[in-house]
């Protein structure tokens, strides 16, 4: 019989995995493969679990967008070679959300290990990887600094309450970005480097954004004030990609981007505390085997 890790942050969302437990296994054995579940928490970390991850024949990761990215890299760091499948737990889950990603665990894992696999892009800054977004500026690090308490009880909105405090405290900052065929050297509010359509719970905030492409998605906002960003905000979560024609906005694809700053900014890399500047980003085409559900 084949094996699959799977591993699961109890604590990601809606705490439902836990409940779940059962379903997810008699889907591993459905489709012949033997489960181990490996419960991620602050004293757990994935040292012990992929020092053995050879033995496995597919990964499963079952959490937020933080724990996938850590997966992911940890993934990266090792020799294996095996496809990975994504169970949406998170608060926001944007990665998943860009797939159309089933969230009940133990239905998830049937279309999951019934569907195929698809060599898709990742991307590297600096000496780490993200499979979804990095990002610094205005609202990019409000996944960092809303606690798992606010959001167990209010989920997204808790993102949104955070924000209303990022809008009105908003200041530019000064970066060079350099990346195919663009330079820049000004202030702006906000940047993100994107390899799917969805980031910060806002769907198609990148419409032509794909994970298979050999690309990066970058979004730049320019220096502008609260009242300026509020109907820009607006319009990008109406998901039509209207925001992109602002003449706040700046919109370009790469397979490269370097960024620096003479202040020292935060950033985040799919929720989760980024590198400092300077930032070396590149896109690795087809570098993480996904499992992509079936159908129906």
């Amino acid at each position: 019989m084949k094996k699959a890790l799977i591993i699961y942050n109890p604590t990601s969302g809606n705490h439902k995995f836990p409940q779940q437990i059962d379903s997810v296994v008699e889907s591993c054995h459905r489709h012949g493969y033997l489960p181990t579940l490996y419960r991620i928490c602050p004293h757990l970390d994935y040292d012990r679990v992929f020092d053995a991850i050879g033995k496995y024949q597919v990964l499963l990761v079952s959490g937020g967008d933080g724990s996938v990215s850590r997966a992911v890299n940890r993934l990266m760091q090792s020799d294996a070679d095996l496809p990975m499948g994504i169970i949406p737990a998170g608060t926001a889950n944007d990665f998943a959300t860009a797939l159309g990603l089933e969230k009940h665990p133990g239905m998830a894992v049937d279309k999951l290990l019934g569907g195929g696999v698809a060599k898709v892009d990742i991307g590297r800054i600096n000496d780490r990887y993200f499979i979804n977004v990095a990002s610094a500026g205005v609202l990019t690090t409000i996944s960092q600094e809303v606690n798992n308490a606010i959001k167990s009880r209010l989920g997204v909105t808790g993102y949104y309450l955070k924000g209303l405090e990022h809008l009105w405290q908003a200041k530019p900052m000064p970066v060079k970005m350099e990346g195919d065929g663009f330079s820049i050297d000004q202030e702006v509010m906000l940047f993100l480097v994107l390899n799917s359509s969805t980031a910060g719970s806002i769907r198609n905030v990148s419409p032509k954004a794909a994970i298979t492409d050999g690309l990066l998605d970058v979004i730049i906002l320019k220096k502008c004030t609260p009242a300026q960003l509020v109907p820009l905000l607006l319009q990008a979560y109406e998901g039509r990609g209207a925001h992109l024609n602002s003449p706040l906005v700046e919109y370009y694809q790469t397979s490269r981007l370097r960024v620096s700053s003479e202040e020292d900014i935060k950033t985040d890399i799919d929720g989760e505390p980024g590198p400092k500047m300077p930032l070396d980003i590149e896109v690795l085409p087809g570098r993480l085997k996904l499992l992509i559900p079936t159908v129906g």
